[in-house]
């Protein structure tokens, strides 16, 4: 039976929730966009949906918030190599 998808971070954007899509799946994880299309077509949407969600299985949560690393403060930033 195959994982559930966990979501591991919420944005205002489809361009933001792309970036970390891309990061993860640049380290073989799996990521998943939910409301990506429906707040494609009318951004208005995005605090009544919650944002685009980035979601990942079940099983690969853990590596997912280590290799972005997670504040704090809830929110999930991109580490880029070399910088600050």
């Amino acid at each position: 039976m195959p994982d559930q998808l966990v979501t591991i971070g919420s944005y205002s954007t489809a361009y933001e929730a792309s970036l970390v899509r891309a990061e993860l799946e640049a380290f073989d994880i799996d990521a998943t966009l939910a409301d990506e299309n429906a707040i494609g077509v009318n951004w208005l949407w995005s605090n009544a949906l919650g944002g685009v969600k980035v979601q990942v299985p079940e099983s690969e949560v853990e590596a997912a918030l280590g290799i972005l690393g997670r504040k704090g403060d809830g929110r999930i930033f991109l580490l880029l190599a070399g910088g600050a």
